[in-house]
C-alpha cells in the first residue's frame, strides 16, 4: 500500500512514470502518486508535449507515444493556415500522417458572401453531410470544453422558430456528441486581422468554427444556417494559386499547464532519487502549484547552457545544493527549452554538490551522475 503525496490517499498500484514515456523516459514508476492524480496530471503533460512547441521537436525526433512503443507521434499543428498573397484570403490547412499538407474542406464568409474551398472533393462531401446532420440534429456550438467530465461545458444552443434562428448561452454538464467546436484564432497570430469566419473539418472529422471572437462565430453560423435554407449554391472564391507556398504553423496551448508539467516532472525526479524529499514540509508550495497552478516561488525559462545541455539526444535535470536552497533545472531536447526554480529550505545533498539526471530519449534510459564543486 502506498500514500499519494498530492492527495494523501492510500492506493495499491503505481501508474505514474518518473519521466514521461511520451518524452522518451525509461519505464520506471513512482511510488507516491495515485492513479487519480496521475490521470489529472496527464492533461498537464499533454499540454507540454502534444500542444506546445515541444510537440514539433518531439515529432521530428521520432519519439514514440505512450500507448504503443512502435508508433511514432506525428505532430499535428493546432493552427495550420496559408494565405493567398494576392487576395489575402486565409485558408485552413490539413496535415496527413506523412506530414503532407492540403487545403481542408471549408465554408468561409467574405464580405457577407459564402464560399466553399477544398482541394479534395470527397472531403467536401463529408463536410456538407456533417453540417446537414448538425443542422437537423442538436444545433449546439461548444465554446469551451470542460477539463473533466464532472465539470460544465460552455455552449451555444441554437433554435429555429418559424424561419428565424435564435441562440442562448449555457454552462452545464453535457454529453458531447456531433457538436461544432469553436477554435478562436489568438489575437497574437500574425494572420488574425485577415481571418474571415469559417467552418471546416479537422483531422478527426469533427466540425470546427474558426473566428476572431465568439460573437463573430455565432453571427457567422446563424447567417450560414439562414443561407442554407435558401438552397442557393456556393462557389469558390478563386483558384488556389502558387502564391500560397508558405504554411503558417500556430500553437494553441496553456503555458501555465506546460509550466506545471515541467515542475511535476522535476519533482518526480527529485522524489525518486532522493525519497526523503517528498516528506519535507518545504515541498508543499511546489506540490500545490502542480495541483492548482497557484505559484508561490521563483521560477522561469532559461537560456540553453552549452555545458549542461551538451549531451546528444538527451533531456537533463540538474540539481545543485546550496546551504539555503536546492536549485532545480530541467531542460528538454538538449536545451531547446529550459526551466529553473529554487526550492528554499530543501537539502538532499551536501553543500556545493550537484547531481544530473540524464534521460536518453532515443534509448529510453535514465541515468544519474553526482558531482562535487570545489
Amino acid at each position: 500500500m502506498y500514500t499519494c503525496i498530492y492527495c494523501n490517499s492510500n492506493y495499491d498500484k503505481n501508474t505514474e512514470h518518473v519521466f514521461p514515456l511520451g518524452l522518451g523516459g525509461e519505464n520506471i514508476m513512482m511510488n507516491c502518486v495515485c492513479s487519480s492524480c496521475n490521470n489529472a496530471f496527464s492533461n498537464l503533460e499533454r499540454e507540454l508535449y502534444q500542444k506546445s512547441p515541444i510537440a514539433l521537436i518531439r515529432s521530428c525526433q521520432g519519439i514514440v507515444g505512450n500507448k504503443s512503443r512502435n508508433a511514432v507521434s506525428t505532430f499535428k499543428a493546432p493552427i495550420l493556415l496559408c494565405q493567398d498573397d494576392i487576395s489575402k484570403v486565409v485558408y485552413e490547412v490539413g496535415q496527413s500522417e506523412s506530414m503532407q499538407v492540403y487545403i481542408r474542406p471549408q465554408i468561409m464568409q467574405i464580405n457577407d458572401v459564402f464560399y466553399v474551398e477544398t482541394d479534395q472533393l470527397d472531403n467536401l462531401n463529408t463536410l456538407m453531410k456533417k453540417f446537414k446532420a448538425w443542422k437537423y440534429g442538436n444545433l449546439r456550438i461548444i465554446l469551451k470544453l470542460p477539463e473533466s467530465k464532472q465539470k460544465a461545458s460552455e455552449y451555444i444552443q441554437i433554435e429555429k422558430i418559424d424561419n428565424n434562428y435564435s441562440h442562448k448561452r449555457f454552462s452545464e454538464q453535457l454529453k458531447i456528441k456531433n457538436e461544432i467546436f469553436l477554435n478562436q484564432i489568438p489575437n497574437s497570430h500574425h494572420l488574425h486581422k485577415f481571418m474571415n469566419p469559417r467552418i471546416y473539418l479537422d483531422d478527426s472529422g469533427n466540425l470546427k468554427i474558426r473566428a476572431k471572437t465568439k460573437k463573430d462565430a455565432v453571427k457567422f453560423i446563424l447567417a450560414l444556417l439562414k443561407f442554407s435554407d435558401s438552397k442557393k449554391l456556393m462557389t469558390s472564391y478563386g483558384p488556389i494559386t502558387e502564391s500560397m507556398k508558405e504554411i503558417s504553423v500556430g500553437f494553441d496551448f496553456d503555458s501555465k499547464k506546460s509550466e506545471q508539467a515541467l515542475v511535476k516532472i522535476t519533482l518526480n525526479t527529485i522524489f525518486h532519487y532522493y525519497p526523503a524529499a517528498k516528506y519535507q514540509i518545504v515541498m508543499q508550495p511546489y506540490l500545490d502549484f502542480v495541483k492548482t497552478g497557484d505559484k508561490k516561488f521563483s521560477a522561469g525559462l532559461e537560456r540553453k547552457n552549452s555545458i549542461l545541455d551538451s549531451g546528444v539526444n538527451t533531456h537533463n535535470i540538474f540539481l545543485y545544493q546550496t546551504k539555503a536552497f536546492l536549485s532545480a533545472r530541467i531542460s528538454l531536447f538538449n536545451g531547446q527549452i529550459a526551466y529553473q526554480f529554487l526550492i528554499s529550505g530543501l537539502n538532499v545533498m551536501e553543500q556545493n554538490r550537484f547531481s544530473q539526471v540524464i534521460v536518453d530519449y532515443k534509448l529510453n534510459k535514465n541515468l544519474i551522475r553526482n558531482h562535487i564543486i570545489n
